[in-house]
């Protein structure tokens, strides 16, 4: 058992590229896609100080390593920058130069990690609820998130399984986990009722499974092809079949992994249920304001110098962050957050959004879903799903929301080349990649996508993919005919 009083010691693993999270992943860090109106790795930072973390060192790599060191460094994180493949060579680099809290120069490996996947958004106090498992269990016991797959099918996962039905009954913790023993991971199988949860506490001597990692994958069904890479997983299978214990924590309360796009959707619903649950009425932060005009019909939070508008009606719960502003009769329909700076007006509707930093919502356009820092939806727009960074969106651009069929639309998963599939959450969302823009009386069809950097012309229905840095123009054909006086008999 853990002394009460030691340190705790955390690595986040945020080096990925995100082939899988297109049309973002080209432009940004998975660890620094918003959830709440601010970069995941925040949230994750977060969670960790509340779970009792004193040190945390994240790993960035890849296309967008400089985007992660920049943010970790401004937070306060040590960082390192590794090109290992895999979650088990990045974990052991992180791990070489680590000494112990009390400062005496022993290895890194002499005590327990918290690894934590820095694309994963974990519901509040999931994180605490692991780390006070592990402190109270035996030293040399491994612990685990272990999420169950719910509407999700096991073949897009690294699953676990678990000893019975560990998500039962809480063990009588706070947070309502269960708990069970974890016989294993296994890569995208057919069959599988827990997929890997993406936060694990390693107990000292951990680092000879990393270096004992053979690097090909998760073990996979027959038939299974997984790619050459150093999964932490794979780690602990090792250490199973080494006669190690491996308990796993079974959360109750939301875990996502970002692992594509419509992903970032349901993190961000999650994060708004989990954000006005313990709200009732009105709070107002010193100089918020709200017009005596305005119908205040659910829950509202107002930060510093935010304010509520004449006209406007909240049917729902409605939280505005510092300096932002809903006003001018618009029409908040469904929980909705709206971000730092950003302004809602002129009979806009929000029914379930999420907006960052400088966002503008006008002119009756109604959106729902994510929309990222800098983005403007200012004329007769119909949105649903995210819009990425600094976006310009064109008046009368709608996003179909129903099949004919009354069916889910198919998505290509990774851009160009990649493999489809029908989303299990918010299949027929849409996508406009970072800084992409759209003309007048654009129509994207139900799932349909547009790559960062590409514009979509005038009266273009997107019925596919618009690959990026792609400029699309609606090709007219005119013909024209004598008409005058004549054809009315004078």
């Amino acid at each position: 058992m853990m002394a009460s009083g030691e340190g705790i010691r955390a690595v986040v693993l945020a080096g990925g590229d995100g082939a899988r999270m297109a049309p973002f992943g080209e432009t940004q860090a998975k660890a620094l896609l918003p959830v709440g109106a601010r970069p995941l790795l925040a949230g994750t930072l977060e969670e960790l100080a509340a779970a009792g973390v004193t040190w945390v060192r994240v790993v960035a790599g890849g296309r967008h390593a400089q985007a992660v060191t920049a943010f970790a460094t401004r937070a306060g994180v040590d960082v390192v920058t590794t090109e290992a493949p895999g979650t088990a060579a990045a974990l052991l680099a992180a791990m070489e130069d680590m000494e112990d809290m009390e400062g005496t120069g022993a290895a890194a490996d002499g005590q327990p990690i918290l690894c934590i996947f820095g694309d994963v958004w974990f519901g509040r106090g999931v994180l605490s609820g692991l780390v006070e498992r592990a402190r109270a269990g035996a030293v040399d016991a491994a612990w685990a998130l272990a999420v169950p797959l719910g509407a999700e099918r096991p073949q897009d996962w690294i699953c676990v399984a678990v000893e019975g039905d560990a998500g039962a009954a809480g063990d009588g913790s706070g947070d309502g986990a269960g708990v069970a023993r974890a016989h294993g991971w296994r890569g995208h199988p057919r069959s599988g009722s827990h997929r890997s949860g993406g936060a694990f506490w390693l107990p000292p001597g951990f680092g000879r499974y990393l270096r004992a990692n053979p690097g090909q994958g998760v073990r996979v069904p027959v038939g299974g092809m997984p790619p050459a890479e150093s999964y932490l997983e794979e780690s602990l299978n090792l250490f199973l079949e080494d006669g190690g214990r491996v308990w796993a924590v079974v959360p109750r309360r939301p875990v996502w992994d970002l692992d594509k796009p419509w992903h970032l959707l349901a993190a961000n619903e999650a994060d708004l249920a989990q954000r006005f649950g313990p709200v009732t009425g009105i709070r107002l932060a010193p100089g918020a304001e709200v017009d005596p005009t305005a119908a205040l019909r659910a829950p509202v939070v107002l930060e510093e110098g935010a304010r509520i508008g004449p006209g406007v009606i909240v049917h729902a719960p409605l939280y505005v962050c510092a300096g932002g502003s809903v006003t001018d009769g618009a029409i908040v329909a469904g929980p909705s957050l709206v971000g730092p700076g950003s302004h809602v007006r002129e009979y806009a509707r929000l029914d379930g959004a999420v907006l960052g930093a400088d966002v503008v919502v006008g002119h009756c356009a109604e959106v729902s879903g994510v929309v990222m820092a800098g983005a403007r939806i200012v004329h007769y727009c119909e949105l649903s799903g995210v819009v990425g960074r600094s976006v310009d969106i064109g008046a009368a651009t709608v996003c179909g929301t129903l099949r004919f069929d009354d069916g889910a639309s198919r998505q290509r998963v990774g851009g160009a080349g990649g493999r489809w599939e029908v989303p299990a959450v918010c299949a027929d969302a849409a996508y406009f990649g970072d800084f992409s823009r759209t003309g007048v009386n654009v129509t994207l069809l139900p799932g349909r996508s547009v790559g960062a950097y590409a514009c979509v012309g005038p009266g273009v229905v997107v019925a596919q993919d618009v690959p990026p840095r792609t400029l699309v123009l609606l090709a007219q054909e005119l013909e024209h005919r004598p008409w005058g006086p004549e054809r009315y008999g004078w």
